[in-house]
């Protein structure tokens, strides 16, 4: 007798197959947040060429989104087996990168999480709100195809920014707004690469991994095109957000002021960041 299985069940065996893999890889010597360097934004930020040019890199592996939830024990685990499935793990690299965009993905993280670098990035609400809106036309992202959805969406993700932000020490984070690194890349990422005491120093060139070229990794549109992020001297786009209720609109603009405000007040000279913080220890 021939035994089938259904659909399902190859799904739910995938899936035990995965967490076992997880569990393992959470004892590899990078799969811990102190060597973790997480990219903390949300969609239509400039993230993908940021994160080709972290992950291109040697002391960095990683590719962009790998899209596992933060907060359970083998989460890096899971981030460690995402990047060997994408062949994007390099175990020379003593830094573990992952880009998170979503709620659902960091909301529940806990205290080792924000043991962490974070890279904080954030784009002006009208225009990413419009990108959402727009990329979503062009993809399967259903949810966010019309002006309300994508700006709730806006709201949420920079208001949970924003605490996250509070929890992060002020030598583990840094902000950088999209339009700062449009208008001097090469000057934003040297920054970044001092911050992060990279050796040889960080430049503004990439190879486009081919897992952000896909949807969900990425941006699937632009994002193999160039080696470099290219300087723009466009006018920084502005005014309201179009299409939402006042209040909404309101409430995307508050949020999107009072990240970029501590962005403002922690870009002052900081000590660079250094061994992973005693969490305990309210002065570490």
């Amino acid at each position: 007798m021939q035994l089938v299985r259904r659909p399902q069940d190859r799904a739910t065996l995938r899936d035990g197959i995965k967490r076992i893999a997880a569990r393992t890889a959470a004892h590899a010597p990078q799969a811990r947040y102190d060597s973790c360097l997480l990219m903390l934004s949300h969609m239509r930020a400039t993230t993908t060429a940021l994160s080709n040019v972290l992950c291109s890199h040697p002391r960095i592996t990683g590719y962009g989104e790998t899209h596992v939830p933060h907060g359970r024990a083998e989460s890096l685990g899971q981030v460690v087996v995402n990047l060997a499935l994408r062949r994007a793990l390099s175990l020379r690299a003593d830094l573990l990168y992952d880009k998170v965009l979503h709620d659902h993905l960091d909301a529940a993280a806990d205290a080792p999480f924000f043991g962490a670098r974070a890279l904080f990035m954030l784009r002006a609400p009208a225009p990413a709100i419009r990108s959402i809106e727009a990329l979503a036309r062009r993809t399967d992202m259903h949810q966010y195809r019309s002006a309300e959805a994508a700006a709730l969406y806006y709201a949420e993700r920079v208001e949970t920014l924003c605490g996250h932000w509070d929890r992060f020490p002020a030598t583990r984070r840094f902000g950088v707004t999209s339009e700062a690194l449009l208008r001097d890349p090469d000057a934003t990422v040297a920054r970044l690469g001092a911050w992060l005491r990279l050796e040889p120093p960080l430049t503004n060139s990439y190879v486009s991994h081919r897992a952000t070229q896909k949807g969900g990794g990425g941006d699937p549109t632009r994002s193999a095109s160039h080696t470099q992020i290219e300087p723009s001297d466009r006018p920084v786009e502005s005014g309201p957000v179009a299409g939402v209720s006042a209040e909404l609109a309101s409430r995307c603009e508050a949020a999107h002021g009072a990240l970029a405000e501590r962005f403002m007040a922690n870009s002052g000279p900081q000590p660079e960041p250094g061994p992973h913080p005693d969490l305990s220890n309210p002065q570490s």
